[in-house]
């Protein structure tokens, strides 16, 4: 009595019409995730580089003003006033540019993954902010109102590098969306929302 297994492998073999190929390998879930993680890790990694680059800029562009300490108490000159306005509308410039810069490249990157790359980029973008905040400060001069209460009357103090309000802040974020939003409405075709059939563009 002949094996079975033997006369189908025999069959097959004298038969290659009949050849049973094995079942094609399907990506697996983390494989099809490795795209979407390196992406938005990429996003914020650059976002979190240039906030830090852009608190540095800031710093460098703004000129702080001196005012006087007087019964413990700092008080702003007319150069002072004139230069807080000016240390937050360096902010608004900087990071508005650098968020229209990222923005656009994260479009870019992100191919045919939208709403990954809109989650991101705002993300990082609120990242960024922070950073560029806390590194422009972090390198200017002291705030001169907690200085005055240890200085003597007479002394000159400079002015902090500060953002004055919420709004500005908001910058960064702004530029982000703007670029986002300019090239995918000029180029919804590149970066249409692949279908769960399609394979995503690498």
């Amino acid at each position: 009595m002949s094996d079975p297994v033997d006369s189908r492998a025999t069959d097959q073999l004298d038969d290659p019409d009949h050849i049973e190929l094995p079942p094609p390998r399907r990506s697996s879930r983390l494989g099809d995730l490795r795209g979407p993680v390196l992406l938005v890790v990429g996003v914020l990694v650059a976002y979190g580089i240039v906030g830090v680059a852009a608190g540095w800029l800031w710093h460098e562009l703004w000129t702080p003003a001196n005012g006087v300490v007087v019964g413990h108490q700092w008080y702003a000159s007319g150069d002072a006033l004139r230069e807080d306005f000016s240390g937050t509308g360096i902010y608004v410039v900087v990071a508005t540019v650098a968020g229209l810069v990222l923005g656009l490249v994260s479009a870019v990157l992100g191919g045919r993954r939208p709403l990954v790359t809109v989650v991101a980029a705002v993300v990082g973008s609120a990242l960024a902010a922070y950073l560029m905040t806390t590194v422009g400060q972090g390198l200017g001069p002291e705030d001169p109102h907690t200085l005055a209460a240890k200085a003597a009357d007479g002394k000159e103090l400079p002015s902090a590098l500060a953002v004055t309000g919420f709004s500005p802040t908001l910058a960064f974020t702004f530029g982000t969306l703007v670029a986002l939003a300019v090239v995918y409405t000029m180029f919804p075709g590149k970066t249409r929302e692949a279908r769960l059939d399609e394979e995503p563009r690498r």
